[in-house]
C-alpha cells in the first residue's frame, strides 16, 4: 500500500501522524509532501528557521529510512488554495497513485493548514483512504471530531526522536513542545486504554483499512 502524508510545514506530519508513520512504514510505500520551503521569519522580521535549515532538519530525520520527502515551492503563510497548488498536488497523485493519504485538519486556524487541506481534500477526494490529523494546539470555533485513534505505544520514543531533529523549531520551543505533544499522546491513548496514541478525523476509509 502507499502512504502519501501532506503538510505545510517540516514537522507538521512527525507531530500529528509520526506514530502512524513509522508503524506504516514497516510494510508499505511512504511519501511525504511539505508544500512550502518551511522558512519563516518573527514578527520583527528576524529569521527564525530558514530553507536551508529546515531541509537538513528533514534529511536528518529520515536518514537511514526509506521514506521519499518531496519539498514544495511555496512560502510560508502564502500557501492558498488555488490553481498552482492543487495543480501540484494533482501531479502529486498522478506520479504515486496513493492508497492512503492524510491531510491536515481542514479547520485549523492557521492558514497554511487550512488551505492545505482544502485544496487536498478537494485533489484526493476519491482515494480510498482519507484521514485528516491536527499538527498544534491553537484554538478553533469548531472542534477537532477525534473518531479514529490509532496506538503509537511502541513508536512513540521513535517520534520523539523524529522531532527532536527540527532543531531550529525545537530551540525555540524548547521543552514545551515535547511535553504538549507527549500529554496529547497520553490524553489521546486513554480513550482506547493505551498509554500513548494519536487521533484522527475520517473522511473517508476502505473496511479493510488497518493501522
Amino acid at each position: 500500500m502507499k502512504y502519501l502524508f501532506i503538510g505545510a510545514h517540516a514537522d507538521d506530519i512527525e507531530i500529528g501522524c509520526g506514530g502512524v508513520m513509522l508503524k506504516a512504514y514497516k510494510k508499505n510505500k511512504i511519501f511525504n509532501y511539505i508544500a512550502t520551503d518551511s522558512e519563516y521569519n518573527d514578527e520583527n522580521g528576524k529569521l527564525v528557521r530558514s530553507a536551508e535549515d529546515a531541509k537538513k532538519d528533514i534529511l536528518r530525520c529520515y536518514k537511514g529510512k526509506n521514506i521519499k520527502n518531496i519539498i514544495g515551492n511555496s512560502k510560508v503563510f502564502y500557501l492558498n488554495n488555488n490553481e498552482k497548488l492543487r495543480s501540484e498536488l494533482v501531479r502529486l497523485k498522478k506520479k504515486i497513485k496513493p492508497d492512503t493519504v492524510f491531510v491536515p485538519w481542514i479547520y485549523d486556524p492557521h492558514p497554511d493548514h487550512k488551505n492545505l487541506a482544502e485544496a487536498s481534500l478537494t485533489v484526493f477526494r476519491d482515494v480510498d483512504n482519507l484521514i485528516m490529523y491536527r499538527s498544534n494546539w491553537y484554538y478553533s470555533s469548531k472542534n477537532f471530531n477525534k473518531n479514529f485513534f490509532s496506538d503509537i505505544t511502541k513508536e512513540f520514543k521513535e517520534k520523539i526522536k523524529l522531532i527532536s531533529n527540527f532543531k531550529s523549531e525545537i530551540k525555540r520551543t524548547k521543552s514545551i513542545w515535547i511535553k504538549k505533544i507527549e500529554i496529547d499522546s497520553i490524553m489521546n491513548g486513554f480513550m482506547i486504554n493505551k498509554k500513548y496514541s494519536e487521533a484522527f478525523e475520517l473522511i473517508k476509509i476502505s473496511s479493510s483499512f488497518k493501522i
